[in-house]
């Protein structure tokens, strides 16, 4: 995402999104894929991650 590929990751952040995955990766994960909306000036989908996040036990 640095280089500036997020519309490259995105569908690999929701794919990791909706797998079994848990814990800290499926936070990490979420935490990057709302990065990557960010970066793409997804404002619907920021805010859906966003609240996810608040909603969760997060450390994030």
């Amino acid at each position: 995402m640095a280089l500036g590929n997020a519309e490259v990751v995105i569908p690999y952040f929701e794919k990791n999104a909706n797998s079994n995955i848990k814990g800290e990766l499926l936070e990490t994960n979420t935490w990057f894929l709302g990065l990557a909306y960010i970066k793409e000036e997804n404002l619907e989908k920021v805010l859906q991650i966003l609240s996810k996040i608040l909603l969760s036990e997060s450390n994030y």
